[in-house]
Order: structure tokens, then C-alpha cells, then sequence
């Protein structure tokens, strides 16, 4: 069958823990679109840090994380683990 790449933002995570279980177990690749969808344009270093980070910590207790990938600034970028 076909993967694809789903962006989850964060806060949406633990209402839709079963969704993002299946992505797993389909396969699928998990990236980060922030933790509250905020506006990353213009904002300081620590609340991208804080809007990335927070999505992958809660992420990771739904599932494996499958990639690395994060956006900002509308530009998908490449990120080193965190955890």
C-alpha cells in the first residue's frame, strides 16, 4: 500500500491517539507541525524551541517517532532528536 506524511500538531495528539497509532502501524511518516499550530513567523528562538519540542515529547508517548522532520517558518527542515 501507499505512505504518506502526516504533520500533527500537538495538542491535537491525545484526542486522537488511535489515528496516530494506526500511521505507525501503517507505516506512515509522523512530522511536527508545532504544538498549538502558532504562527512561527517572527517569534523568538525559544518558542519555536518550545512549539517543536513539546510536540515531539507528546508525540513520542503516542508513537515511535518515524522522522525528524519539523516546519518553520513555512520552510520543512531537518531535526536532530531531542529526546
Amino acid at each position: 500500500g501507499a505512505s504518506a506524511t502526516f504533520f500533527l500538531v500537538g495538542e491535537q495528539i491525545e484526542a486522537n491517539r488511535e489515528l496516530v497509532e494506526r500511521m505507525k502501524a501503517e507505516g506512515h511518516q509522523v512530522g511536527n507541525h508545532t504544538w498549538s499550530h502558532a504562527k512561527l513567523e517572527g517569534a523568538d528562538a525559544g518558542t519555536v524551541a518550545w512549539e517543536i519540542k513539546k510536540t515531539f515529547a507528546r508525540r513520542n508517548g503516542a508513537a515511535e517517532r518515524s522522522s525528524c522532520i519539523g516546519q518553520v517558518n513555512g520552510f520543512l527542515i531537518d531535526l536532530q532528536p531531542i529526546f
